[in-house]
C-alpha cells in the first residue's frame, strides 16, 4: 500500500512552477550558454533539481522530514510542514539565483551580438 501524496499549497505550486520555468529556460535550444560561467549555471540547476526531488520525495512520503533535516524529530507533529517550508524556501532561493545567472548570460550574449553588429 502506498502512502497518500500531500497536496501542494499555492505558494509551493508557484515556487515549483517558477523553478521548472527557470530550468526550461536554460534547457531551451535558444539559451546562450556562456563560455565562462556555465559551470555556475549548471551547478545551480543541479541543486535546484535536487531540491525539487526532495520536495517530491517528501510529498509522496518516500522520505521522512528528519532524513533531510536531522534537527526535526521523527515524532514531531509539525515535522512535515517545517520540512516542506524549508524545501520550498530552498527552491525559491535557488530559482532566484539561477534566474539571475541566466539573465546575466542572456545580457552578455546580447551585448556580444550588438558589438558584432556595430
Amino acid at each position: 500500500m502506498t502512502a497518500p501524496t500531500i497536496a501542494l499549497t499555492t505558494a509551493e505550486a508557484e515556487a515549483i512552477a517558477r523553478a521548472n520555468a527557470a530550468l526550461n529556460w536554460i534547457g531551451a535550444d535558444t539559451f546562450p550558454w556562456p563560455a565562462q560561467g556555465s559551470g555556475d549555471i549548471r551547478l545551480h540547476a543541479d541543486i535546484l533539481r535536487d531540491s525539487l526531488r526532495d520536495y517530491a520525495d517528501l510529498t509522496a512520503s518516500r522520505i521522512h522530514p528528519a532524513t533531510l533535516f536531522p534537527d526535526l524529530d521523527r515524532h514531531q507533529d509539525d515535522a512535515m510542514g517545517v520540512a516542506l517550508d524549508r524545501v520550498t524556501q530552498d527552491i525559491t532561493d535557488w530559482t532566484g539565483a539561477l534566474a539571475g545567472l541566466a539573465s546575466a548570460a542572456e545580457e552578455a550574449a546580447r551585448a556580444r551580438e550588438e558589438g558584432r553588429a556595430s
